[in-house]
């Protein structure tokens, strides 16, 4: 059965939210003709700097290492930090051996993980 085109979908009328700690689930029923649709997703909240201090990086390897987990480029970070991509690369390298992982994605997992672990979860 495939999905109904747009146009046929009604609007949700009624958001169910049920947040715990830093996270919201979202779930949504629509109704197309003779399909209903539950959707759900859930967001959690972004990191941030205090949540991954237990990493024992200096502090612009962690800010370094938060706008990564935040899906940002070496471009990007060097621009929010006001720096060169060159230098966030330098930052990334150092972040890498101390956590003794060899890519962003690994770092940014660690991050989240160690994350999760402050915030109890």
């Amino acid at each position: 059965m495939g999905l109904p085109s747009r146009a046929s979908v009604s609007r949700p009328r009624r958001v169910l939210l049920i947040e715990r700690g830093d996270n919201c689930l979202r779930v949504r029923l629509l109704a197309a003709g003779d399909t209903t649709m539950l959707l759900v997703d859930e967001r959690a909240r972004e990191i941030g700097s205090g949540d991954i201090a237990a990493l024992g990086l200096t502090a612009r390897e962690t800010e370094v290492l938060v706008w990564v987990a935040r899906g940002k480029t070496n471009q990007d970070t060097a621009m929010i930090l006001g720096t060169r991509p060159a230098t966030i690369a330098k930052h990334l390298e150092r972040v890498f051996r101390k956590l003794g992982v060899e890519t962003r994605t690994a770092a940014a997992a660690l991050a989240f993980e160690v994350a999760a672990k402050s915030m109890g979860g």
